[in-house]
């Protein structure tokens, strides 16, 4: 999803989204079982409530993380975009030069501060372009924030359940 780009169709969206869905399904499942396959029954009731606070408050400095970073990102990609929009900017000046081929009304030789509805469509094409990529600033953040975080999964003990079926001549319990 990094890669995505303001020309996206439905299916480069919705296929990695169904794979996020389906990733997520089996991780929260996991999780939830691990987490409560240690605890005894007099202790569930509290062990329960503990845990979705936990993962509610995950989930919202999640939230809180990538809207911050959206926003901070997407400034920042403005701010990068701008920087090239002069008229000593060649790709600049052959949008200006596509414009007034589109746009006879404007005349031939018109200047770019002479059109502010021209400059005004170039601007929010410059929002749109700074949000994209801000948005694949995130999905590159939680990547690696994910790859960082995999490896905990091999520090996770085994349920006493498992670890007896496991031994020969023991058998699980019910």
């Amino acid at each position: 999803m990094s890669q995505y780009t303001t020309n996206i169709d439905f299916y480069h969206a919705w296929w990695p989204r169904f794979v996020q869905g389906f990733g997520l399904g089996a991780t929260f499942v996991s999780l939830t079982t691990l987490t409560m396959s240690r605890i005894s029954q007099e202790k569930m009731g509290n062990a329960t409530g503990i845990f979705n606070l936990m993962r509610n408050l995950g989930g919202s400095f999640g939230i809180a993380t990538a809207t911050t970073l959206l926003t901070r990102r997407s400034q920042f990609h403005q701010g990068r975009l701008v920087e090239h929009l002069t008229p000593f900017s060649q790709p600049f000046n052959d949008w200006q030069q596509r414009l007034s081929q589109a746009l006879p009304d404007l005349g031939t030789n018109w200047q770019w501060w002479s059109a502010p509805e021209a400059m005004a469509g170039l601007y929010q094409e410059v929002l749109r372009q700074a949000k994209m990529l801000a948005f694949c600033d995130d999905y590159w953040f939680f990547t690696i924030v994910f790859l960082c975080l995999l490896p905990l999964v091999f520090l996770m003990r085994r349920s006493p359940i498992h670890a007896a079926a496991e031994e020969p001549g023991v058998e699980p319990l019910p």
